[in-house]
């Protein structure tokens, strides 16, 4: 079973303008701090670009492999600015794009809900982030 963030993960991680931007795409949530590495999520004077999707909803419709699945997907920036071009090179995966495969999953006109593309600042860090919901309707192939 392939689960629909990480397909739809890999599609914004391929996305020519995430990679120009240098950030990272997680799943679920920023990655943490390691050993060797600081984490995603850092305080003020220390912020990284990134991008987090994560599952908003998935409701299975009965009898059959189709999910109406939502995701939520957040841009951080160093800046409000650079949140923003974070999303706008994100946008373009998910805005009306039609039927395509990801993997083993199938997944068919996604799109951006309206109203839902909003900035905002990260509670814990104060980081400036725009985040959208999403449908990613998708069937297990």
């Amino acid at each position: 079973m392939t689960y629909p963030v990480a397909a739809a993960a890999a599609e914004v991680a391929a996305a020519a303008g995430v990679i120009a931007l240098g950030a990272p795409v997680r799943i679920d949530e920023p990655m943490g701090k390691t050993a060797t590495y600081a984490g995603d999520a850092r305080g003020p004077g220390a912020y990284i670009p990134f991008v987090v999707v994560a599952l908003y909803h998935g409701t299975a419709l009965p009898a059959t492999a189709i999910r109406e699945t939502a995701l939520i997907v957040r841009c951080y920036g160093t800046t409000r600015g650079q949140a923003w071009a974070l999303w706008l090179a994100v946008e373009p995966v998910f805005r009306n794009r039609r039927a395509r495969m990801s993997g083993t999953l199938g997944v068919w006109n996604s799109s951006i809900v309206p109203g839902s593309v909003l900035p905002d600042l990260d509670p814990s860090t104060s980081q400036p982030l725009v985040y959208a919901i999403v449908n990613y309707p998708s069937a297990l192939t």
